[in-house]
């Protein structure tokens, strides 16, 4: 046994790396004291210890010995220290080394005593730290903790050094600021009685730490979109991460260096809760930059952490092609690169003035880019052309537009046609958008069959120009580029594609539109005041912070509700916005269809295409509840009861729920001997319902009693009445 209180070495330690921790609880089993701080119970054999020292296994270099316990069989064994101080430190850690070969049925816990071993209480999974099965196993370990490196399912098998794992549990909740802490293993027969040829628990380097404050140093996990790799972006490259720990974060920041010079600091801050974010600033083409996160916490030890934890992460950046860019294939005729996708090159893109049937001109003279200018292209294409690198990183919500002219096999069945691919690292590439893309104009007419991806095809019947939104790229890092695949099956081949005047602009900085409409529902039985909820895009380049109103009309004809849309958009996102006033969409009697209108209104915003968004409303008209005139019968007889109203009456025997009793205008009742009440409900053609009325039937009060029409029966002889 070692307990650890040596003053002057705490004093050293805590100079040092300002961690206050002291171990005040050490047993390893080791000679020459052994086991002489831990007691063990005999319940097994009398005056011999349950848990005993072990010479075969052992745990961590210069051991030799750990202690260990079979399972006894319909009892429970424990394995208990002496008792320790936690006084003035509310920080404890329970640790040991372990290997549990034990049946699933029985128990192999901790618990934890604050009275010296008076009352105790079982860790649970929330007081865990370790990677193994406890909680999940019901607050115990056994021979299936660790998947199957115990062998859970060879009860022989015989336990080795590689088997021993350690385990942490936060028991400061429990042992905190204590005089007289206890902490014991319990090892309970709670299965078939007896081991079962289970080896048992063995235990070793029982250690018990504790603190002024806690010792875990924070969590840094970095966030999608961190720059790495080749970049072509100058930056400022945008770091975001999650720094969270029990005690807070006191302070964070990115350690960097600028092509292998000294390091340099940058501060993060809060984006928002427990997000940071920090910015490196631009640098010069083909610059290499390599950096980490380094965090503290705000406990007394002032715990640090780092991500990654030995090394750092590296770019290079590069310059790529900003916005506005405009490519008329006219100037600069070799940014643009063409290739293959497979070994057939009879069909390829080319650039000039494109010369064969339907596709026989350029969008803008005298340059295109075209497959094969002067020929029909061939069976089995694959080609491919490809742009140069763009730089994304400073861009939001860019537009993209090109020309294309194509004469193409098929009709409603596309067999040959060409897509556009994006990548942002320069080697995978995804489609752009799909057929007919709510971001795109004229955006893919169909699924081409010699590819089985959409794209265009058929007949385009001239240029046509073609848009997208390219928000999925929206401060993309990465090495951007396009490309277009044109395909075609092994027959049949018409004029071919073209392709001109590629262009990618951004929006202005301030834009904002409109893109759904929640609220109203489209249509509705009984329709009154209504909530009106719409979504707000910030397709601008700078955050909307005042000056954004928001309107709607539920008809042409009707009065304007405009009211001012409070907070902060930032740019490429959006806000669902619920006006205050609502709108009043009831009707009477018969159906109404609204033709509802809302808008957005931005000063300075150039592209009022986007800002406003119609919804046909259908209000349906709630019938009236039936008529029906109350009636009164005889007592023990029945009637015919009649509900009155334009619609199919439908009969029910409760006023809610119920069962239906009858589908016609009338109802025969069953004979009735009380007051009874019906319920019956019309429906409209538009299928909505009436609430239902109350029909009750009276009954009279039954007949007098006349006892004397009543007669006593003989006696019959031979029996006593």
């Amino acid at each position: 046994m070692k307990k650890v209180f040596f003053l002057l070495f705490f004093i050293v330690l805590t100079g040092l790396t300002g961690k206050s921790q002291i171990v005040i609880f050490h047993e390893d089993f080791e000679t020459p004291s052994l086991d002489d701080s831990v007691t063990s119970t005999m319940v097994a054999v009398p005056n011999v210890k349950d848990w005993g020292v072990n010479t075969r296994l052992h745990h961590l270099p210069n051991s030799l010995k750990s202690d260990s316990c079979q399972v006894k069989a319909s009892n429970s064994a424990y394995l208990t220290t002496q008792a320790f101080s936690t006084l003035g430190n509310t920080y404890v850690i329970l640790s040991f080394s372990q290997i549990c070969k034990v049946d699933f049925l029985d128990i192999a816990t901790l618990e934890a005593s604050a009275d010296g071993g008076l009352t105790w209480s079982q860790l649970t999974m929330t007081n865990y730290m370790g990677t193994g099965q406890y909680g999940p196993n019901g607050n115990r370990f056994a021979a299936n903790s660790y998947g199957n490196l115990w062998q859970p399912s060879t009860s022989t098998a015989l336990p080795m050094n590689t088997w021993w794992r350690i385990e942490s549990f936060d028991v400061s909740i429990l042992l905190g600021n204590c005089a007289n802490a206890k902490i014991r293993f319990k090892l309970q027969d709670g299965g078939p009685i007896g081991p079962n040829n289970n080896k048992g628990w063995y235990i070793d380097n029982l250690k018990i730490t504790m603190a002024p404050s806690e010792l875990i140093p924070p969590v840094i996990t970095l966030l999608p979109g961190y720059p790495q790799g080749t970049l072509y972006s100058m930056g400022p490259f945008t770091i975001k991460a999650k720094i969270t720990d029990q005690s807070g974060i006191d302070t964070a920041y990115i350690v960097y260096s600028l092509n292998n010079g000294p390091d340099d600091t940058i501060g993060m801050s809060k984006f928002p809760q427990d997000t940071m974010k920090g910015i490196l600033p631009a640098v010069t083409d083909s610059d290499y930059v390599c950096w980490y996160i380094r965090a503290i916490d705000n406990s007394q030890a002032h715990n640090p952490a780092r991500n990654p934890a030995a090394t750092c992460i590296s770019f290079t950046a590069y310059g790529g092609i900003t916005f506005p860019f405009y490519d008329n294939f006219d100037v600069n005729t070799t940014l643009w690169t063409p290739s293959f996708g497979g070994t057939n090159t009879a069909s390829k893109w080319e650039i000039g003035t494109p010369a064969y049937g339907t596709t026989n001109t350029a969008h803008s003279s005298p340059n295109s880019w075209d497959v094969n200018l002067t020929t029909v292209y061939a069976d089995n294409a694959y080609c491919i052309l490809t742009s140069p690198v763009f730089d994304f990183s400073s861009a939001v919500n860019a537009r993209l537009s090109f020309w294309l002219n194509y004469d193409l096999e098929g009709s409603s069945y596309m067999y040959d046609g060409t897509r556009l691919e994006y990548t942002t690292d320069g080697t995978n590439y995804t489609t752009l958008g799909g057929i007919n893309d709510p971001l795109g104009v004229n955006w893919y007419n169909g699924t081409i069959s010699s590819s089985a991806q959409p794209g265009w095809g058929y007949q385009s019947g001239g240029w046509k120009q073609s848009k997208f939104k390219l928000s999925a790229l929206n401060n993309a890092l990465g090495q951007v580029r396009f490309r277009f695949v044109f395909t075609s099956d092994g027959s049949g081949t018409i004029s071919g594609v073209s392709m001109d005047d590629w262009l990618i602009t951004l929006p202005a900085p301030q834009e904002a539109a409109i893109d759904k409409i929640y609220l109203p529902v489209a249509a509705g039985c009984g329709l009154g005041m209504e909530t009106v909820k719409i979504r707000i895009l910030n397709n601008g380049l700078t955050p909307i912070t005042s000056g954004l109103t928001a309107s709607y009309k539920k008809s042409p004809t009707s009065a304007v509700v405009t009211e001012n849309v409070p907070g902060t958009i930032a740019a490429g996102d959006s806000l669902i916005f619920t006006f205050a006033t609502l709108v009043d969409l009831s009707t009477v009697g018969v159906d109404v269809l609204y033709n509802f209108k809302t808008w957005v209104s931005l000063p300075n915003d150039p592209n009022h295409g986007d800002d406003t968004l119609t919804k046909t409303i259908q209000s349906l008209f709630i019938p009236n509840a039936p008529g029906v005139t109350s009636s009164s019968i005889t007592y023990g007889t029945s009637t015919i009861i009649t509900a009155n109203s334009l619609y199919p009456i439908t009969w029910f025997d409760a006023l809610t729920g119920g069962n239906v009793i009858s589908n016609t205008a009338s109802y025969t009742t069953p004979i009735l001997y009380g007051m009874q009440v019906y319920f019956p409900m019309c429906t409209a053609p538009n299928g909505c319902i009436s609430v239902r009325a109350k029909d009750t039937v009276y009954v009279s009060s039954p007949p007098p009693f006349d006892g004397a029409s009543l007669s006593m029966p003989a006696p019959v002889s031979g029996f006593n009445l």
